[in-house]
């Protein structure tokens, strides 16, 4: 017997969530966007929309200029080199430190 959870997993498994929807749009604009823009063209309601954005901000993935509903939404510009922070912190750990 499939339990209930597994059943609303299965059926999940090929629709968008809201957030992926909001911030595919982001990520395709040219520029920022206001709230009522992005969900114009998500095809969200306006606080649908607004939820999902307060969530990508929270998680880093979209940056936002403005307050309340001057607000204009944008995605981060990715880094040249995600890695290159690690790989120097790395590189700094393993090397022999010198006592004065």
């Amino acid at each position: 017997m499939v339990g209930i959870r597994a059943r609303s997993r299965s059926a999940q498994a090929g629709r968008t969530t809201n957030r992926q929807r909001v911030l595919s749009v982001v990520t395709d604009a040219q520029a920022s966007m206001t709230g009522h823009e992005i969900a114009t063209r998500a095809g969200l309601t306006y606080r649908q929309t607004i939820d999902a954005l307060n969530d990508l901000l929270n998680q880093g993935r979209i940056a936002r200029t403005g307050r309340k509903f001057s607000a204009r939404w944008a995605a981060l510009a990715p880094l040249d080199d995600p890695s290159a922070a690690l790989q120097v912190a790395i590189f700094n750990m393993s090397r022999p430190r010198r006592h004065p």
